[in-house]
């Protein structure tokens, strides 16, 4: 039971972020299929405005300017309703946020046993769950990526290993 319920939060959440690459994506084309000033406006518009006193580099240079602008707005619209899109779905406990830790142990890294306490930059604590042992070539301050799965919380420590852990703070 308890892995269908990881499964359909996976899912959603891996739904939502392709929503989210759809969202942005389908905005791009809006962009770069911008006629120009010139056309989006009637002449009468194009001529109380000014615009027609514009050289055609400065026309040019404008319609850049103005296809870079709503690219952009496109795109920040787009990842705003994606944020919020999943902010709805964990809210309504539909998914669990994700977590995923990026940091490094302070100090030199040589392995760990049953008793190693890692502290991280981020002053995060985490020990290692079970009695295994491990040593490695010291590494100084090693970057460690903490995952959360069905199954706890997993390090991957870059010159070493992975082993399960839990947090102490």
């Amino acid at each position: 039971m308890k892995s269908s319920g990881f499964a359909l939060r996976f899912l959603t959440v891996v739904g939502a972020g392709l929503v989210w690459a759809s969202l942005v994506h389908a905005q791009a084309p809006a962009a770069e299929s911008f006629p120009g000033v010139k056309k989006a406006l009637t002449p009468e518009q194009y001529a109380s405005s000014g615009l027609n006193k514009l050289s055609p580099e400065e026309q040019a240079k404008l319609d850049d300017f103005l296809k870079g602008y709503f690219a952009g707005a496109s795109q920040r619209v787009a990842e705003q309703a994606a944020s919020q899109a999943v902010d709805q779905a964990v809210k309504e406990k539909k998914v669990q946020p994700a977590t995923f830790i990026e940091s490094r142990l302070v100090g030199t890294f040589i392995g760990w046993g049953p008793r190693t306490v890692f502290v991280l930059d981020n002053g995060q604590r985490w020990k290692p769950i079970g009695d295994d042992k491990a040593s490695f070539a010291p590494v100084e301050n090693a970057q460690v990526f903490i995952l959360r799965d069905a199954f706890g919380y997993k390090m991957a420590i870059l010159g070493g290993s992975t082993l399960r852990v839990r947090r102490l703070s």
